[in-house]
């Protein structure tokens, strides 16, 4: 929940995706249901394809809750 309201307080509510600049650099953050996962990277866009396996992952994760 800690990081819905982290969204929230940056006026996305809703969001699934979002990158937090940190002195240690960045931390994308991938929302699902209830699961977060969060990747620390440096400066820089992702290479091709790999944001949406991310997306993917955090889904796959959300859906292993039994």
């Amino acid at each position: 929940n800690g990081v819905r309201e982290i969204a929230r307080a940056t006026g996305m509510p809703n969001a699934e995706t979002f990158t937090l600049h940190t002195d240690q650099g960045l931390i994308s953050v991938f929302l699902s249901g209830d699961h977060c996962l969060t990747v620390r990277h440096e400066v820089g866009q992702f290479d091709p394809g790999v944001r949406e396996k991310l997306i993917l992952v955090a889904r796959g994760l959300s859906g292993l809750e039994g």
